[in-house]
């Protein structure tokens, strides 16, 4: 369970994100079952999650994200299919490092084929070289007190959605183009598409 900063919580419940209010004391279900694999036959997973700084909430619903130098498995864009990661990951780049707060991004990604690294190390990325997957997937070592897990590194030039934003502490501009601050939930409609970089 994760607070969403406004006497709410996120419950993940059979592999769907459920957000529960008072309310809404049974939730909003945003997802039909899941479990992220990498042999997940579809080329989509119902969604994933990418824990960053609050201070990113705009640049991210404008222009998407960003992609990492390098890491285990190289260069890419990197996410997870466990919303609770992806919030600690986001409280480490926000609330406990120097930014205003944290922002959990819930990305829809056309994952395409994907290699699996299992436990081996990439950080060059020539999984890649190829030209033939579109993601990598690998399991990461433990990390932010989690146990070990699954992760997703996406190369450039993949379509993806962001659906929905969980933000503590991020700026937005508004329509009249004043900036408000965000707690909470906010499903974006239309959502923005892009491609990774």
């Amino acid at each position: 369970m994760v607070s969403d900063g406004r006497g709410g919580l996120f419950i993940i419940s059979r592999g769907n994100l459920r957000h529960v209010t008072k309310a809404h004391k049974d939730g909003i279900v945003w997802s039909s079952d899941w479990s992220p694999s990498a042999i997940c036959a579809a080329p989509y997973l119902p969604y994933l999650f990418h824990g960053t700084r609050a201070d990113n909430s705009q640049d991210i619903y404008d222009n998407g994200l960003l992609a990492s130098k390098g890491e285990r498995p190289g260069p890419g864009t990197y996410l997870t299919g466990d919303f609770e990661l992806a919030d600690k990951a986001a409280d480490r780049h926000g609330v406990q490092g120097t930014g205003t707060g944290k922002l959990v991004v819930v990305v829809k990604m056309e994952l395409g084929r994907m290699v699996d690294l299992g436990t081996d190390w990439d950080t060059k990325g020539k999984w890649q070289e190829s030209g033939e997957c579109s993601t990598c997937t690998g399991i990461h070592p433990p990390w932010l007190n989690f146990e070990e897990f699954r992760e997703f590194n996406v190369r450039a030039g993949v379509s993806y959605t962001i659906v929905a934003m969980h933000s503590v502490g991020g700026h937005f501009t508004l329509p009249d183009g004043t900036k408000a601050e965000v707690t909470g939930a906010i499903r974006l409609s239309p959502a923005p598409s892009f491609q990774t970089k």
